[in-house]
């Protein structure tokens, strides 16, 4: 398969105009983008090929905030065409491994480092600790790694509880201590002490004037909130459905008709549901009433006047 579509010298200009073919275009173009770029002062002193590949794939993995990559051996060895007769882990350690790893460290811009995992005392993966050598760099790369992880865990999930009341408690002595707050959508991210964190800004349900903030930074702290948004639908739904119910000026219709139906829904679960049989008992028993009444209104006739 031809490379260029069209390629075309002109002589005036000393000038080479081409194109593409097509269908090379994805494997071509865009390489910066989906491709590790490798220094190339980095790997001139390096002399084992092994040990160019093995820094190409940890370099890649660094550069995706990976500090630790694990690799089967099968799977490295696969990789680094390694010949038969170093499949064996002694082997393998002592010819590839270790040399590549010692020439990495000594020429390139990343420390790296191994320990093995073993199966039924058989050494079957290989897990690789690495990081820039170059301070700044790992400093850089652990602000991308925060970034990454806050959006991950607070930001992203914050989108399922946009305007959704949570029933914040005010005293941990008391459960019955709670106010209703809203989730409008409004945060900021922070730094304290080399860790980001999320400050929400909630609303009052009743007074939306007055806010409160919130400080979130992990996980846990979402499925906190989710809770609370599960308490408020209990709690607050619950005590106030009664009163929903009385309400004669038209306020809390949705409500009504909600509860209604939840009502309604759950009369007919517990009414038992008819069978053929005992619809067919119904049945007869409905045409003797019929027939009983009949026989009851034909044989009925006023007595004779006496003579």
């Amino acid at each position: 398969m031809a490379i260029f579509k069209r390629i075309q010298y002109l002589k005036r200009k000393a000038v080479i105009c081409y194109q593409l073919n097509d269908c090379l275009k994805p494997y071509l173009l865009g390489l910066s983008k989906n491709f590790t770029q490798i220094p190339l002062q980095h790997i001139l002193p390096i002399r084992s090929g092994y040990a160019i590949r093995i820094y190409q794939m940890l370099l890649s993995d660094l550069k995706q905030n990976k500090n630790e990559v694990t690799r089967t051996l099968i799977e490295l060895q696969d990789v680094l065409c390694v010949p038969k007769s170093m499949y064996a882990w002694i082997d393998f350690k002592r010819n590839v491994l270790e040399p590549s790893l010692k020439e990495i460290n000594a020429t390139t811009d990343i420390i790296a480092s191994y320990r093995t995992k073993k199966r039924t005392q058989k050494i079957t993966q290989i897990v690789f600790e690495i990081c820039y050598k170059d301070l700044q760099k790992r400093k850089d790369q652990a602000k991308d790694k925060e970034q990454q992880r806050i959006q991950i865990e607070v930001i992203k999930p914050l989108t399922e509880l946009k305007d959704k009341t949570l029933a914040y408690p005010t005293d941990p002595l008391d459960e019955n201590a709670i106010i209703a707050l809203v989730y409008r959508g409004m945060h900021e991210v922070k730094e304290v002490k080399g860790k980001l964190q999320v400050v929400l800004t909630l609303e009052e349900a009743n007074n939306p004037r007055q806010t409160q903030p919130l400080t979130i930074s992990n996980a846990n702290q979402i499925e906190k909130l989710k809770a609370m948004h599960g308490s408020y639908k209990k709690k607050f739904f619950t005590q106030n459905a009664s009163k929903i119910l009385k309400n004669k000026d038209g306020k809390g219709s949705v409500y009504i008709q909600q509860i209604q139906e939840n009502l309604k829904k759950r009369n007919e679960e517990e009414q038992p549901k008819p069978t053929p049989n005992t619809k067919a008992m119904a049945m007869i028993e409905k045409i003797k009433k019929c027939n009983a009444a009949d026989l009851f209104s034909n044989n009925t006739q006023e007595d004779p006047p006496n003579q």
